[in-house]
């Protein structure tokens, strides 16, 4: 979201109020970190990143997608928190882009990118769409080819800020507004030529999911809220939905002031997590917790 005055506000206490302490044997269990390596990121580049994952064509990269209102474009960095390119998607439109993934597609052991035209504050709008393409290749300046996935709701408008990919290329989306958050899925293959209704799969425990990820290769997914990321590991055969079925595991982390992205390292040494830059701080870090 852009700056939204009650995201502000949440942002705001998240960021001043600390959280509960957890005990010493709580945080040594725990698979990855609590306390994250920081690259602060310069200012007025990509103070609105709402999305990001790890590149897989550009090894030490990842991908960051801003929020609606900025160009229709994606922007690649460095694990230090240095822009190294942007490319713009060539007639697409960026109305309320509010998460990035990545994962199999159409064709065969080529990776994709999947941007989430989710967002919908007012819960007004009748369709959303998922942008799917392969990830560009060094050297790429433009994006002139993309897949338009349009889906509705079985159950009316939704405002969602975190999707991810399974391994078999279907597509989970997670809403935020709702008292409790729902997941939603469209399963793979997803029908580019008309309006497809996604399908209720399950629902969270908590609300104001902000982001989410999956990593295919540990068979791992994380889901964000602005104060808390949640952890749970599937079994061989598991299908997203049963194990989000399941209490997950409260990771250390270190409050963001608008913490919206997540994701996986692309060698799965750990996990990533950027924010927003609100008014009222001067920077924002890209944030990597790593694996114990």
């Amino acid at each position: 979201m852009s700056l939204k005055i009650n995201a502000l506000i949440v942002g705001i206490l998240f960021f001043q109020c600390s959280k509960k302490e957890q005990t010493a044997e709580q945080v040594q269990s725990l698979p990855f970190e609590s306390k994250p390596v920081m690259s602060t990121i310069s200012p007025g580049f990509i103070d609105e990143a709402s999305g990001i994952t790890a590149s897989l064509s550009h090894p030490g990269h990842l991908w960051v997608q801003q929020d609606g209102g900025n160009p229709a474009e994606i922007v690649l960095i460095n694990e230090k928190g240095l822009i190294k390119k942007r490319l713009l998607l060539k007639t697409a439109y960026n109305r309320d882009w509010e998460d990035l993934s990545s994962g199999a597609g159409p064709i065969k052991d080529s990776n994709y990118l999947y941007i989430a035209e989710t967002g919908d504050n007012s819960q007004s709008h009748y369709s959303y769409s998922i942008f799917r393409f392969k990830e560009p290749h060094p050297g790429t300046d433009t994006i002139f080819q993309f897949e338009k996935i349009n889906f509705r709701y079985p159950d009316g408008s939704h405002d969602a800020e975190a999707i991810f990919v399974s391994k078999q290329a279907d597509i989970y989306i997670i809403t935020k507004r709702d008292s409790v958050s729902k997941i939603y899925k469209l399963p793979y293959p997803q029908n580019t030529a008309t309006t497809v209704t996604a399908i209720a799969v399950g629902k969270l425990a908590f609300t104001k999911v902000t982001g989410a990820a999956y990593s295919g290769a540990d068979n791992e997914i994380l889901i964000k809220t602005y104060n808390n990321i949640y952890y749970w590991k599937l079994s061989e055969n598991e299908l997203p939905e049963m194990v989000l079925s399941r209490k997950p595991t409260e990771l250390g982390y270190e409050a963001e002031p608008q913490g919206e992205a997540i994701c996986f390292h692309a060698n799965n040494l750990g996990f990533y997590t950027l924010s927003e830059k609100p008014f009222y701080v001067s920077a924002v870090a890209l944030n990597f917790y790593k694996r114990k």
